[in-house]
């Protein structure tokens, strides 16, 4: 059951910067990246559209992270379900007739 809500988590992951974005308007830039250090508008200007891409990428970035860790847990998942383990390979299982 919960395998079919990863679509709504990853609505929720890639929507919610996107709200901030339109709630905070202008002051979405001062918000992420705080007070300016320079007294020059367009470097701040700059530094601040950089931030609010690496602010996007690294979204991106941990939605991959989160991509590995479902394949990785289907996986385990798959062997776990799926491992057959042969009697006779155990130690201490020896007998006569084989199974």
């Amino acid at each position: 059951m919960s395998i079919f809500l990863f679509p709504f988590l990853y609505f929720i992951i890639f929507f919610i910067p996107l709200n901030l974005l339109y709630d905070y308007g202008n002051c979405f830039l001062p918000y992420l990246n705080g007070v300016g250090k320079s007294a020059v508008l367009l470097m701040e200007l700059l530094f601040d559209y950089i931030a609010t891409s690496i602010f996007f990428l690294r979204l991106i970035v941990q939605n991959v992270r989160l991509i590995f860790m479902i394949f990785t847990y289907s996986e385990l998942h798959e062997l776990v379900i799926f491992q057959t383990f042969n009697a006779n390979l155990i130690i201490g299982n020896e007998s006569i007739v084989s199974s």
